[in-house]
């Protein structure tokens, strides 16, 4: 869960974004409320088999950086998308499977240039932190630890 941000010209702003699931936990999309008039709407579809969580909004301007895992694919990554829901795209990309390669909790620097983020393999062993350039370029490893690193902030 994290508010957005008033940017003049940009609405909405100072909603609440948070990840609802649906259908028995056949899913996972990105929604916002209005604290004020309790109005919800969706930011990302509802898709049966994905999951959109872990939001984190830029102090920057009006986008949103998720984590998302698609069953049906087996991949996963780190995602943007604009608050209104346009604009989505792909930064990381992650392959699901024996190895259970996870990228989550995604947190934008002050300045919205850069996404920091957790890496982990099966259980969260191995979890490192990451960063990258907010187009998805330039990614680098942060941490080496041989236990768990995570929820950068």
């Amino acid at each position: 869960m994290t508010w957005t941000t008033p940017h003049p010209g940009r609405p909405p702003a100072n909603e609440i974004v948070f990840t609802r699931r649906f259908n028995n936990d056949a899913g996972a999309h990105l929604c916002a409320v209005d604290p004020v008039t309790t109005i919800e709407r969706s930011i990302t579809p509802p898709t049966a088999g994905r999951y959109d969580f872990n939001p984190n909004c830029s102090r920057q301007d009006a986008r949103i950086a998720f984590a998302r895992s698609t069953r049906a694919t087996g991949m996963g990554g780190i995602c943007a998308v604009r608050a209104d829901g346009s604009g989505l795209v792909q930064l990381t990309t992650t392959a699901i499977g024996a190895d259970e390669l996870v990228d989550t909790t995604p947190t934008w620097s002050p300045n919205g240039r850069r996404i920091a983020f957790s890496r982990s393999r099966q259980g969260g062993a191995q979890a490192n932190l990451y960063v990258m350039r907010s187009d998805g370029t330039h990614l680098r490893r942060l941490t080496f630890g041989q236990l768990g690193n995570f929820s950068p902030n």
